[in-house]
Parts: structure tokens; C-alpha cells; sequence
């Protein structure tokens, strides 16, 4: 009688050691790509012939991985949890991927006047009203998208952190590339409104790490993905 309990209690703690072990690898994969960034940046000049370095341009090598990345990230949540997964718990982050991949194809400047993203083309007189009515739909639909995310799976994303969980960490990583990529985008209007304009050769390393952490975003976000569903696969009850 003593031994059924006993015997339970060792095969969870079983369980709890391979899960822990399991997880281990992803940490592995986070240090190597990090490195790997690293030596992007570290080993390729930013200039080649007095120009940009063609693996960093826009539509380069580098670029047109970020947007492979975010339909792996849709394609993995479809795969690993489902359909119903997908289009029900998942389906604003589903929405907020596509709306990054769509950004990363040039789809916000693609179809329309100027660039949707920019105050300017909701107050210039150029862009006909119907293309500000549906730009101003497909925004407020992400802006949605993005709050529920954060309302939803906040709490959870932070207490995974905090007990450095690697589905936690890898999308920690994934959110600071995001922070970081948009600084560097913007560092150049701002440093020339206040009158600190930079050199063509500082603008073109700013580039290349701008481009090497935009590729990052999808990579380590397919990463917290992958985790996710292995945590839900290894663990006990079955539940992240």
C-alpha cells in the first residue's frame, strides 16, 4: 500500500526531471543563435564597394528571412496544436504574426498611397478616404489583436519569465529584437531633427544590426512556440 503512492510520486518527479532536461535544449538553440547574430554582425562589413552590403539591403538575404520566419510560426502553431488551436486560442496571435509577415513584404506601402503606418497619411489630402477607411480597419483589427495577446497571455508570459522558462525567455528575446529594431529604425530621423545627423557609415552598421535582429524576431518566436507545445506535450496534466 505504501509502495503505489511512492512509486507515483517517483515516476512524476521522473517526468519533472526529463521535462527540465528537455527544456535545457532550448536554451542551447538561444544561445547559438544569439552567437550566431553576433558573428552576422562581428564578420560582415557593412559596406561592399562603396555601397550597403547586399546582405543586409532591403530586400537581401537576411531581410527575406523574417518573413519566412513569421509563416513558420503560423505553420508550427497550425501543425502542433491544431486547427481548432489555431483559429480559436491562438487566433490573435495568429493575426499579429500575419500582420508582421504582411509588414515585412512592404504590404503597408504596397497597395496604398504612402505608408499606413505614418501619421501623415490619415491627415494628407493625396490619399483618396477610402484608403484611409480600410487602413484604419486593418489597424484598429491588429491593435486589437496585439491587446488581446498582451490581456490574454501577459500574466502568464511574465511568470513564465520571472521562473526563466524557456517559452518565456525565447519570447522575451523575440519582444526586445521588436523594441530594439524600431529604435534603430527611427534613430536617424531623430538624431537629424535634433541636429546630430550620423555619418553614411554609422547609418549603414545601424542597418545591418537593424536587419540582423528584425530576422531574430520570427526565429526566437518559432522557439517560444516550439517550447510551448512541448511543454504542453511532456507535462503531467497536459496543460502549459
Amino acid at each position: 500500500m505504501v509502495a503505489g503512492p511512492g512509486l507515483r510520486v517517483a515516476r512524476i518527479l521522473n517526468r519533472m526531471d526529463n521535462l527540465d532536461k528537455g527544456m535545457g535544449r532550448y536554451f542551447a538553440l538561444m544561445a547559438g543563435l544569439l552567437a550566431v547574430q553576433l558573428l552576422i554582425i562581428i564578420l560582415n562589413p557593412s559596406d561592399v564597394g562603396g555601397h550597403l552590403n547586399p546582405l543586409f539591403r532591403e530586400s537581401g538575404p537576411i531581410e527575406a528571412l523574417s518573413p519566412i520566419g513569421y509563416a513558420l510560426c503560423m505553420v508550427l502553431i497550425v501543425a502542433l496544436g491544431g486547427v481548432k488551436f489555431a483559429f480559436t486560442r491562438a487566433l490573435s496571435l495568429m493575426v499579429v504574426l500575419l500582420a508582421m509577415m504582411l509588414r515585412e513584404l512592404d504590404f503597408h506601402t504596397r497597395f496604398t498611397t504612402m505608408s499606413i503606418t505614418k501619421t501623415r497619411f490619415f491627415l494628407s489630402g493625396d490619399v483618396p478616404l477610402q484608403e484611409k477607411v480600410l487602413a484604419f480597419l486593418a489597424l484598429a483589427l491588429i491593435g486589437l489583436a496585439v491587446l488581446h495577446v498582451i490581456f490574454v497571455h501577459g500574466r502568464t508570459f511574465v511568470a513564465r519569465l520571472r521562473r526563466f522558462d524557456p517559452v518565456g525567455v525565447a519570447a522575451a528575446l523575440s519582444i526586445a529584437m521588436i523594441l530594439l529594431s524600431e529604435g534603430l529604425d527611427g534613430a536617424y530621423g531623430t538624431l537629424e531633427r535634433i541636429g546630430l545627423p550620423i555619418s553614411v557609415a554609422n547609418a549603414e552598421f545601424l542597418e545591418k544590426v537593424e536587419e540582423t535582429l528584425e530576422m531574430g524576431i520570427s526565429i526566437f518566436a518559432a522557439l517560444a512556440i516550439l517550447a510551448y507545445f512541448s511543454t504542453r506535450r511532456e507535462s503531467t496534466n497536459g496543460e502549459a
